[in-house]
């Protein structure tokens, strides 16, 4: 048996890609005999409501996280990655100085990170242009800090550009368009391809 946590910013009822998938994949996990456990930040009403019947933690900040994960005594922590639903602006840092922390105090535990997104840029007169080069730092610290690499895109892997020769998986990742259905409880949902 082997114990996974799942990083993930929020956590079903919310319609949100990056959750469904890390429900999904831990759901597929736990049939198969893995102890599958859940972080998220405390930043939002919807956590705080969750009906995810996986077991599951908040913290709301960087020392509250660390601690999490070194609690969970866990052999793989996978963080699902897209910047802007972490922080404001996808300013992020208490993520990449954690698990950069977590890597120096906590040899057991392989970290993984799936880049759903890796930064996004816009015309100068933006915010998302003004802070692309500091969330291009941020994503590329928690790659390199990162045991395993995924990336959604092939211009994702582009964006991370490691310096070191270690090779970075792309993955197909499935989404969800919460716009256009209502949010149906997560176990409600039915699952499709397109």
């Amino acid at each position: 048996m082997v114990r996974i946590v799942n990083l993930t910013p929020v956590l079903p009822p919310a319609a949100n890609g990056l959750a469904d998938f890390a429900v999904k994949c831990g759901e597929e996990w736990g049939n198969q005999g893995h102890d599958v456990n859940y972080i998220a930040p405390k930043i939002s009403r919807i956590n705080e409501d969750s009906t995810n019947p996986q077991k599951q933690t908040f913290f709301r900040n960087e020392a509250e996280f660390t601690n999490c994960v070194k609690r969970s005594k866990a052999d793989y922590l996978l963080v699902h990655f897209s910047g802007y639903s972490y922080a404001r602006w996808g300013l992020c840092h208490w993520l990449s100085n954690g698990i950069r922390d977590l890597r120096k105090s906590v040899e057991a535990t392989k970290f993984a990170t799936i880049f759903h997104e890796v930064y996004s840029s816009g015309p100068i007169y933006s915010s998302t242009f003004w802070v692309s080069g500091i969330r291009r730092a941020i994503a590329r610290s928690i790659a390199k800090d990162s045991h395993f690499v995924f990336a959604s895109t092939s211009s994702n892997i582009e964006k991370l550009a490691l310096e070191d020769s270690r090779e970075i998986t792309k993955i197909g990742i499935f989404s969800n368009i919460a716009k256009l259905y209502p949010a149906f409880e997560f176990d409600k949902r039915s699952d499709f391809a397109v």
